[in-house]
């Protein structure tokens, strides 16, 4: 099989050319202009600095309800309302209820070694021995 040259303009369909632009009538050409300027002048005169992104506020509290956990809170400054909070309130909740849980286990512990531990007479060891005056080695 063999390949020849191929000649210019015989492949495919012509590409337009950058020369050739659509006409538009002259009324409606000036008419386009007229009312872009007029927009242009009265935006530029009444129109307020829009910021482009919200503006928020960062506020950093001590939750003493879970141990002083650090809590911060990302608020909007217009309306006020919470945008994100780092930890979120329901860590927050299993964090109380965790801490909770081990203090109830702390004071079942100590009811437990206080029942557990025989009562002594005031100055007499467990052994019976009586009185110590002074430690052994």
């Amino acid at each position: 099989m063999s390949v020849g040259p191929v000649r210019p303009g015989s492949v495919g369909p012509e590409p337009p050319s950058p020369d050739k632009k659509v006409p538009l009538p002259a009324n409606s050409a000036s008419a386009v202009a007229e009312k872009t300027a007029n927009v242009e002048t009265a935006s530029a005169q009444n129109s307020p600095i829009v910021p482009l992104f919200p503006e928020h506020e960062v506020k950093v509290q001590d939750d003493s309800s879970t141990d002083n956990v650090l809590v911060y809170r990302t608020v909007d400054k217009k309306s006020g309302d919470l945008v994100v909070q780092v930890p979120s309130a329901e860590v927050l909740k299993e964090l109380q209820e965790n801490q909770e849980l081990v203090k109830q286990l702390a004071s079942r512990e100590k009811a437990a070694t206080r029942a557990a531990a025989p009562v002594a007479a005031p100055g007499a060891d467990l052994k019976g021995e009586g009185k110590i005056n002074g430690s052994k080695l």
